[in-house]
């Protein structure tokens, strides 16, 4: 499949690059996602397993999608973003089939860092700095009103927009992202699983971090989350409640987060999307 995407990438670029109108193209590689399946032409290539075989296999697809953007002509007017939408599994019977999370704790279906943290590149020639490095928080809602800004899109304004504009920091005109925060949300609760504030993380549902989170069911605390400094204790191991002073010395973050998104909450209500019906 992954394949035929990048075949589809390449001509679509082609063809639309020749007109005077911007396109986007969005390519959501099965790869390295499992059950973990490489091409033939790339079975064994690695020496290291599937896993390392369908990373080779997708660096290769990644590879020709920015030849042809480079072929076209386009290079210095194409934003080019590269990321993935969750962490690793690694609950396969097969080992070469499992990924791995570095520093960090859980994997896909987590709300430990691991099933949440992902790879993130951008570029833009003459626009974004290449070769930097950064630890800021950029989360994926924010490409909306991100890119919104930069083709000179309205952002809706009847309507609460969950992301925030990152266009300053892309473009090295500020040091720091515009986001300090992020809520999880995870298996249909309806209140926050997790909350992440700065380099602090504050768990209120907790799932099995050894073990698939489907596999068993969440301990859920009530009033007193979890507290994790990300930056000193990334793998979430350490609960700093009780021993800094319980969570008072946290409730101003909490309240810096918690309550802007309940004010959101009360004026623009979750709607059971399992009733919507699209318009044909």
């Amino acid at each position: 499949m992954d394949e035929e995407l990048t075949n589809r990438s390449v001509k679509f670029i082609s063809e639309n690059a020749k007109g005077k109108e911007p396109f986007f193209l969005f390519v959501p590689f099965t790869n390295p996602h499992h059950p973990v399946i490489p091409h033939p032409n790339f079975k064994g290539k690695s020496k290291g397993g599937a896993y390392t075989d369908v990373l080779m296999e997708m660096d290769y697809n990644t590879g020709r999608i920015i030849d042809a953007v480079e072929e076209a002509g386009i290079r210095e007017n194409t934003i080019f973003i590269y990321f993935s939408d969750n962490g690793p599994t690694r609950y396969s019977p097969e080992p070469d089939h499992n990924g791995d999370n570095g520093i960090w704790t859980g994997e896909l279906g987590s709300c430990w860092e691991g099933g949440l943290r992902t790879v993130g590149m951008m570029r833009w020639p003459g626009k974004i700095q290449p070769n930097q490095k950064s630890k800021e928080m950029f989360h994926v809602m924010d490409f909306f009103t991100t890119l919104g800004k930069i083709v000179g899109a309205d952002i809706p304004t009847d309507r609460a927009i969950d992301g925030v504009d990152q266009t300053a920091y892309l473009l090295g005109k500020q040091p720091n992202s515009n986001r300090d925060s992020r809520i999880v949300f995870y298996d249909g609760h309806t209140t926050p699983v997790a909350v992440r504030y700065k380099q602090f993380k504050f768990h209120w549902i907790v799932y099995n971090r050894e073990i698939a989170p489907f596999q068993e069911a969440p301990q859920v605390l009530g009033q007193i989350p979890l507290i994790f400094n990300l930056d000193t204790d990334p793998k979430e191991r350490y609960n700093l409640f009780g021993l800094s002073g319980g969570v008072a010395p946290f409730e101003p973050m909490m309240h810096d987060v918690m309550v802007p998104y309940m004010k959101s909450i009360s004026k623009f209500p979750n709607k059971d999307y399992s009733k919507i019906t699209r318009d044909k």
